[in-house]
């Protein structure tokens, strides 16, 4: 993972001037019309107001990441808690990965077959399309989600 920057670490400033010294005053003799200038100020203030939302999401998506991260290495440690306590775990875990995996990918080519037999069907009937949602889309989601966590009790002691 990244270091979690801080939201001061990306503060910025644009100093924008018209006058050849860089000063931000008018230039001696400048007129500057009334408009231009309460335009100006109120670009100015959405664009703090912008940076301001910026920062909020910044450290909005940190504490996400950092919850995440937490959950990943909870999620894990139960992992490596249950190999610890069930002897042969992680070997057999293996074995039904590679299982699971020959499986799931058998299902995805019978999928692919029957896309590629009812392409036209597909395309133009609702009900083929629920058809097939309904012949291999929870059956495709559960094997997946499956092999997902045995892969996880495979591989929890090598991380």
């Amino acid at each position: 993972m990244t270091e979690a920057r801080q939201p001061t670490d990306y503060f910025c400033s644009i100093q924008v001037s018209a006058n050849p010294d860089g000063s931000t005053a008018p230039a001696a003799g400048t007129a500057i019309d009334p408009q231009i200038a309460e335009i100006l100020k109120l670009i100015a203030d959405q664009n703090r107001e912008m940076i301001q939302l910026s920062r909020r999401q910044l450290e909005v998506s940190q504490r996400m990441e950092e919850r995440y991260v937490q959950q990943i290495h909870a999620q894990r440690d139960e992992f490596v808690k249950w190999i610890h306590e069930i002897p042969g775990l992680s070997a057999r875990g293996k074995r039904a990965t590679e299982a699971m995996r020959e499986l799931l990918g058998k299902l995805i080519d019978d999928l692919v077959d029957h896309v590629e037999d009812n392409k036209e069907n597909l395309e133009e009937s609702e009900f083929a399309r629920n058809d097939m949602v309904d012949r291999y889309g929870q059956l495709l989601n559960h094997v997946s989600s499956i092999y997902g966590m045995l892969k996880r009790v495979a591989t929890a002691d090598e991380g």
